[in-house]
């Protein structure tokens, strides 16, 4: 873990609303090489269906990308550059995104 400089923030957080509906909210570890990403509800496929107890979050780890950004773990990886990003969930499936005002009633995201 790398020190933080004085009155730097430790993290970023950008809200994203998908293509597909998914929609959530990472929170970007910007010195330990991290994010982790907090879905409002799991199972986008059946909008119908109960909510979640609990949020679905999952933690990915820091990649090297040429630019943008790059985060990978378990299978599911989210990429991007600006405000756009492609989420790839463990089944191969992708979604399109965008990170703030795009995102219904979220505060604007931050710049990552």
């Amino acid at each position: 873990m790398v020190d933080v400089p004085p009155g730097a923030t430790e993290t970023v957080a950008a809200r994203y609303a998908c293509a597909d509906g998914t929609a959530f909210t990472a929170r970007f570890d910007r010195f330990g090489e991290g994010a982790v990403l907090t879905f409002e509800r799991f199972d986008r496929d059946d909008p119908d269906g109960p909510p979640q107890d609990k949020e679905f979050r999952i933690v990915l780890g820091s990649q090297r990308p040429a630019s943008g950004i790059w985060y990978a773990g378990s299978g599911w990886s989210l990429r991007g550059k600006g405000e756009v990003a492609t989420l790839t969930r463990p089944d191969g499936r992708t979604s399109g995104c965008r990170a703030g005002d795009a995102a219904p009633g979220a505060p604007p995201a931050a710049d990552i």
